[in-house]
């Protein structure tokens, strides 16, 4: 009996339907007695996947679909079908363009059933529908945890509640090799692994009530062998993301104070560096982009100016007045004004609403600290 089923090509865009022989396999013992039935497709499979097709685990599997591979791919050329039906998508940190080759290699084929057995074989295939594409993409795509597109992917389906708004802070290899801007805006998963395993705590942004998360990015592989020793720009440079990530704890060390933690940052091998907000909250690469240049352009000089001496009350002091949300939502409304004025009228929106990043006049963190939301001095501490 043959069913109708799904294709995913390795080497075209768009997914087709085929049909796939399904067989009852049954086995007696000696005594004529049937210890063995079920139902299988893997030898109908076999011009359309490779030589061992084999059904890949679904846990938990809602859809009733068998996605089948085979066993033994030894190319690594990706597919490109379900690179272009997930674009965007990524389950870990690589160029878009490179996702196929880490999650896919060779043809995926699509197969439907509608009842199975006590020990989960199938018991009965039914021929496959439109709305399992959706299913299928669905299940291929269920540990993709972050979006980088300008568009938005219309093939696959999300629950938009379990998404939030994060930043890429380009190195200069991914913004010379790549053409990507800056500042890229992007979405991940409220399970990203940022939120669990981050590489450091942006203490600046704690203070002004918005604490970012920061993670190192994987070095992109499709621009990595292009380094050259003679070239006069560093690939691995970053400033714009270690600025964020200057330490602005009253009690910290002398060293520390004022610096990113080295050789965390700024070691000569800073990549692409993603930020998220640690209370799970939206951030844009508007908010990001006027946090790294108000880092740069006054909390580091604040930070060093020997006239306040460092002791810890005076450290406390600086922080009070320069490091709070109200002194950045001033910096940012004069920054958004100042590049709508200069024709970028994506900032237009920005002049009057601040940063908008949710700053409340006290928080606890800043209170543990000894600093007060009013840029005063917390004398209990």
């Amino acid at each position: 009996m043959h069913k109708l089923a799904l294709l995913f090509p390795e080497k075209s865009d768009l997914p087709r339907l085929i049909w796939v022989e399904t067989k009852a396999y049954e086995e007696e013992d000696e005594d004529g007695n049937m210890y063995f039935h079920s139902m299988g497709c893997s030898q109908g499979l076999y011009t359309h996947v490779g030589k061992f097709p084999r059904a890949l685990h679904i846990d938990p599997n809602p859809y009733k679909l068998q996605i089948y591979a085979d066993d033994v791919q030894e190319k690594f050329e990706g597919n490109q079908c379900l690179s272009y039906l997930t674009k965007g998508y990524a389950s870990r940190d690589v160029s878009a363009k490179m996702i196929s080759i880490h999650d896919w290699n060779g043809h995926r084929a699509i197969v439907g059933f509608e009842e199975q057995g006590r020990n989960g074989e199938v018991a009965k295939y039914r021929d496959i529908t439109l709305s399992d594409l959706r299913g299928a993409l669905s299940t291929l795509s269920q540990n993709m945890d972050i979006f980088e597109d300008s568009k938005p992917n219309l093939f696959i389906i999300r629950d938009s509640s379990n998404w939030i708004k994060a930043v890429k802070v380009s190195c200069s290899g991914d913004v010379k090799f790549l053409g990507k801007d800056k500042y890229r805006q992007v979405e991940i998963r409220k399970d990203h692994p940022i939120f669990s395993t981050y590489d450091d705590i942006s203490t600046i942004s704690q203070h002004m009530g918005f604490p970012l998360l920061a993670k190192k990015c994987a070095i992109d592989p499709s621009w990595s062998t292009k380094v050259q020793p003679s070239m006069i720009w560093d690939p691995l440079e970053n400033r714009d993301a270690w600025g964020i990530l200057f330490n602005a704890n009253p009690c910290a060390s002398i060293a520390e104070w004022g610096q990113p933690a080295f050789p965390l940052w700024n070691n000569g091998r800073d990549p692409t560096v993603l930020f998220a907000r640690e209370d799970k909250r939206d951030v844009t690469r508007y908010q990001v982009e006027v946090l790294s240049s108000y880092c740069h352009e006054v909390v580091y000089w604040k930070m060093l100016d020997e006239d306040y001496g460092w002791s810890r009350e005076e450290r406390r002091r600086i922080v009070g007045r320069w490091v709070t949300g109200e002194a950045f939502d001033a910096y940012f409304s004069g920054w958004a004004h100042a590049r709508f004025k200069m024709g970028m009228r994506e900032w237009g929106s920005r002049v009057a609403g601040g940063s908008g990043c949710g700053v409340d006049a006290f928080d606890f963190w800043r209170g543990s600290q000894g600093v007060n939301g009013d840029g005063g001095d917390d004398d209990s501490q």
